[in-house]
């Protein structure tokens, strides 16, 4: 979900320039035993929701990843085209309505928590000629076990408002996402 070899900080002001309220960029960069120097879970939600409004817009993820271009930064672009007036905040919130849209229809095909799980054959360390390698977090401080994993996860949904036992998105998150309509799956879909 990110470039290589970033700093902590680098990471952070991307964060921060997506419009973030402060309390939640704090939140995601908590420290945790499984989870390394930032919280990966919440981490991958707002990373996520910006891929969708990129993606929804038509623009090169590169710009972002270089850090060329942030969350204010399409916004304002986003504006100026549209005439439209929009936050980078709000944008991150169109990518979450779409996000949600996309997981109740992979709910509604059946998809759950056992889904979105870290495949077994990943917590097997694979030799290669330059030694051991095993699953990490993203500063190789640490190896990563399932338990580690399932909790990641279960940050994930505590941070898009979903279930944490089945990974499906709340009827409350989404009639606050405006997403009524969604809330129990239907043929519909």
């Amino acid at each position: 979900t990110n470039s290589r070899n970033k700093t902590i900080e680098e990471i952070r002001d991307q964060v921060e320039r997506w419009g973030l309220a402060k309390d939640t960029v704090d939140h995601i960069f908590t420290e945790s035993d499984h989870s390394g120097r930032f919280n990966v879970g919440r981490y991958t939600r707002y990373m996520e929701d910006m891929m969708r409004v990129k993606n929804a817009i038509g623009l090169c993820t590169i710009y972002t990843y270089q850090g060329l271009l942030f969350g204010d930064d399409i916004a304002e672009l986003y504006t100026a085209a549209s005439g439209h007036e929009i936050t980078a905040l709000e944008m991150v919130e169109c990518g979450e309505r779409i996000h949600n849209v996309t997981k109740m229809i992979n709910v509604h095909e059946g998809f759950n928590r056992i889904d979105d799980a870290i495949p077994e054959v990943w917590f097997r360390p694979m030799e290669s000629p330059e030694g051991r390698i095993e699953m990490q977090d993203y500063y190789q401080t640490k190896t990563l076990t399932k338990d580690d994993t399932d909790k990641i996860l279960d940050d994930y949904y505590d941070e898009r408002g979903w279930d944490s036992k089945t990974g499906c998105p709340t009827a409350e998150r989404l009639k606050h996402l405006g997403l009524d309509e969604f809330a129990a799956p239907s043929t519909d879909i």
